[in-house]
């Protein structure tokens, strides 16, 4: 997902790129991008994490505010996580349905630091929107929401999410 938006739709990001992707679509949030495509013939989605300022500023946001999330009783979440979703996923949702991964379709997804994040909501919102998480996995995601997030997010999720760390990550 670091890739430029050129070389993703064209999937010609060198050593980076597996040849088991089609289908690309590369939306743009507030500060960071995701990736929609095929891999092995499945749906993903794929977000990209602190890669800029900007960015970093988002994960900082945290301490500032924490705000409800939508539909998901007594949850809070870090607003400019959330914000950040917000910003990329209409694009995601129809993103999926044109790859041929309408609701109802099983999809995978991963992120990374901030995107990890977002993948974080992401997955429970599509979760909840009727999309199937096939399987996800995160790398180096800070602390996304409250307990109630967490709760709720492992009810719908466990056995089908991986956080991945380093060290103290």
């Amino acid at each position: 997902a670091y890739c430029s938006q050129k070389s993703l739709e064209a999937w010609s990001c060198g050593e980076k790129c597996s040849a088991d992707v089609s289908s690309v679509t590369v939306c743009n949030g507030f500060k960071t991008k995701a990736f929609v495509g095929k891999w092995e013939g499945k749906c993903l989605v794929s977000f990209e994490g602190t890669s800029n300022i900007a960015s970093f500023i988002k994960d900082l946001e945290f301490l500032q505010k924490a705000v409800s999330m939508d539909g998901c009783e007594g949850c809070k979440v870090h607003g400019g996580f959330l914000d950040e979703y917000n910003s990329l996923k209409q694009c995601v949702k129809s993103a999926l349905s044109s790859t041929g991964c309408p609701t109802g379709s099983k999809i995978r997804s991963t992120g990374h630091s901030l995107g990890a994040a977002v993948n974080s909501i992401a997955m429970l919102d599509l979760s909840r929107a009727g999309w199937i998480i096939e399987e996800s996995y995160d790398f180096g995601k800070p602390r996304v929401g409250n307990s109630n997030f967490a709760a709720a997010h492992n009810k719908l999720l466990t056995g089908k999410v991986w956080r991945v760390t380093h060290a103290k990550d």
